[in-house]
């Protein structure tokens, strides 16, 4: 129900019961914003998605680019002031994760919902109150990062935090997107080999 559809049933009410027009227009104003604020438009919303390329380079390395791509979905201006981008092993598996294995014990630890891989790299980016970063309602734009791996890396995932400052300072509450990225089964532009 829209601020139009508000305000047809207020003046229905209005005819109907004879009441001042102008009352009933601040009503509808009222409840209007009410119906705004209850469904959290004021609140900024996103998507983050990767796009991963990889490219072997001499002595055995390999360069990995992550194009991490925000999307504003929501209707208001999004103002980011860091973000962090991370690339974790997961194959071949590190000496400790292979004994736990070996041994019959979870990767996951008591407590927690997902493997802790070890960080090969990140990424992290400030951009500070003069110079935020803004993304407008509907439309995207693209954070590039570049990582240079072992070419002996199989398997990474990716993990991208981007910290909402809407929300108070200090707390991890942000958006994030988690990608898993077979370099043994993709060709350099990161489309499937198979």
């Amino acid at each position: 129900m829209g601020l139009s559809d508000i305000k047809d049933i207020v003046d229905i009410i209005g005819t109907l019961f004879g009441c001042c027009q102008g009352w009933l227009t601040i009503t509808a104003v009222l409840a209007g914003a009410y119906w705004f604020f209850a469904r959290r438009l004021r609140y900024p919303r996103a998507n983050i998605e990767h796009i991963i390329t990889h490219k072997l380079l001499p002595d055995g390395k390999l360069m990995l680019h992550v194009a991490v791509v925000i999307s504003n979905t929501g209707e208001v201006l999004i103002r980011f002031r860091s973000a962090e981008v991370r690339v974790q092993q997961i194959l071949p598996l590190h000496p400790e994760l292979a004994k736990r294995v070996q041994s019959g014990h979870n990767l996951v630890k008591d407590g927690h919902i997902e493997v802790e891989w070890p960080v090969l790299a990140s990424r992290s980016h400030q951009w500070g109150e003069e110079r935020e970063f803004e993304i407008e309602p509907s439309e995207k734009d693209v954070v590039p990062c570049d990582f240079i791996l072992d070419s002996n890396v199989e398997v990474v995932e990716i993990y991208t935090h981007f910290t909402n400052v809407r929300k108070r300072r200090g707390k991890p509450i942000g958006w994030c997107a988690t990608t898993i990225y077979d370099v043994s089964k993709t060709n350099e532009l990161g489309e499937n080999d198979e």
